[in-house]
């Protein structure tokens, strides 16, 4: 179900203002009308129902009427992927986020295309990216909080630790390594790492290895770097769901 994201704590109870593009977005996009119920969540993460009750001519009030209990997946899915070019980090951000990832981490590696000399060049990307998780999220109406974190190097990941699970994708075949003997039912947070146009180097195959990330071979076919994530993240979906 589509939800709208608020930008203030609220209880059931609590009335919320929406002005500017909040409320364009509802009123005049979504065409919503008085007394209608819609699905909105907080910054917090939780959920509820609000019901319209009041539109004028540049605002509207939600009144906020119950709390949405979610299921809880049970583990933290999380995104590393390499600076991609073009546009395509985007649609990786995106489908991530309809997916229900929870972390998105841009990295810095050596076949990288796009090379940005410090975090603080990043900031106007992380804008519209931030802006395409909102939308994200609004669309599919997925309950995870989807971060997107600041750019870091390869190196810089940590390592692997209790309760954790870390892949990363390679065109290559490197090691016998299915899933679905890899995952286990209690694992906590699962890390699948993306590389670039260029493919992972050497020695930052050795360094994941060391951090205990573990290769995943998706099978024959060359798959662009926005195709390989969407199939991975939905491959390990999966295989949780049926653990």
């Amino acid at each position: 179900m589509k939800q709208f994201l608020i930008d203030q704590k609220c209880q059931v109870g609590s009335s919320v203002t929406l002005k500017d593009r909040d409320f364009h977005y509802i009123c005049h996009v979504r065409r919503h009308t008085l007394n209608q119920i819609i699905s909105i969540k907080d910054p917090v993460g939780n959920s509820y129902k609000a019901t319209i009750e009041g539109i004028h001519e540049n605002q509207c009030i939600l009144k906020v009427t119950e709390k949405v209990e979610i299921r809880n997946r049970g583990y933290d899915l999380e995104l590393y992927c390499c600076f991609p070019k073009g546009k395509k980090l985007e649609g990786m951000v995106r489908q991530a986020t309809e997916a229900g990832v929870s972390r998105i981490i841009p990295l810095f590696s050596d076949h990288s295309l796009i090379q940005y000399r410090n975090s603080s060049d990043f900031d106007n990307k992380k804008n519209r990216l931030n802006k395409i998780i909102k939308e994200a999220q609004q669309q599919s109406g997925s309950f995870i909080n989807t971060v997107l974190e600041d750019p870091m190097k390869l190196s810089e990941i940590d390592d692997i630790g209790l309760s954790q699970s870390g892949f990363f994708c390679h065109q290559d075949y490197i090691e016998k390594n299915t899933l679905s003997d890899l995952l286990q039912k209690d694992v906590e947070t699962v890390k699948i790492l993306i590389g670039p146009e260029g493919g992972l180097s050497n020695s930052e195959i050795l360094i994941l290895k060391e951090k205990g990330f573990l290769p995943l071979y998706l099978g024959e076919n060359v798959l662009r770097a926005e195709t390989a994530s969407l199939f991975a993240i939905s491959t390990v979906i999966t295989i949780m769901e049926l653990l």
